[in-house]
């Protein structure tokens, strides 16, 4: 039955289902205490540390941790950075952190400080080498960054940059349609709209200095 376990007195008597009784783990050598609940889906170990079958939490205050251990050696752990009010991926071995998710809803990758104010939602960064971001996609198909201020219709691809790994071309948009592509020989075509140079005395070198 739901909730209950099948007992039996051992006296003759038919066996039964009944509520499984309160039972606690008692380690006191180490402190802890673990309670196994009146349900079959309920676990209570200590105060800070609850699972009523469908949540577990970790509760108290100051920074709570769940972690990855092999051979009693801690790897990984995810945790609640409580002065931050960020959650946190943390690389035991090598004592670093990797990824943070702070108060504001930002993805920050190797940093916890964010980048400007007009493109803060990502931040990568590395202590060494370049930073970047690799899309790799099938042969017959290709890569793409959309600028979007809607979530349906044109406006979700109003600007656009897009590689094609078939053509091996690259095509910058605005207001939904191609304006200019660089092609794999390296041709730079306007698809739309004029060549305009915003600064008097400036123009195109055409001298075939290397």
């Amino acid at each position: 039955s739901d909730g209950q376990v099948l007992t039996s007195t051992g006296a003759g008597s038919p066996p039964a289902f009944e509520a499984p009784a309160v039972t606690a783990l008692n380690n006191a050598t180490a402190n802890e205490l673990v309670t196994v609940g009146s349900t079959t889906t309920e676990l209570d170990a200590e105060a800070n540390l609850t699972f009523d079958g469908t949540d577990l939490v970790v509760n108290g205050s100051g920074d709570k941790a769940i972690r990855w251990a092999t051979s009693g050696t801690n790897k990984w752990s995810i945790y609640h950075n409580n002065s931050a009010g960020a959650l946190v991926a943390y690389d035991n071995t090598n004592s670093a952190e990797r990824l943070r998710i702070d108060s504001s809803g930002r993805l920050l990758i190797g940093t916890t400080t964010e980048g400007h104010a007009d493109a803060d939602n990502l931040t990568i960064e590395t202590s060494s080498g370049y930073a970047g971001i690799t899309l790799r996609s099938p042969t017959d198909t290709g890569g793409a960054i959309y600028f979007s201020d809607a979530t349906s219709g044109a406006a979700e691809y109003d600007g656009q940059i897009v590689y094609s790994q078939n053509s091996r071309n690259m095509t910058f948009a605005t207001a939904g349609s191609s304006r200019m592509t660089v092609e794999a020989a390296g041709d730079v075509k306007v698809n739309d709209g004029n060549l305009v140079i915003g600064t008097a005395g400036h123009g195109i070198d055409f001298s075939a200095n290397s």
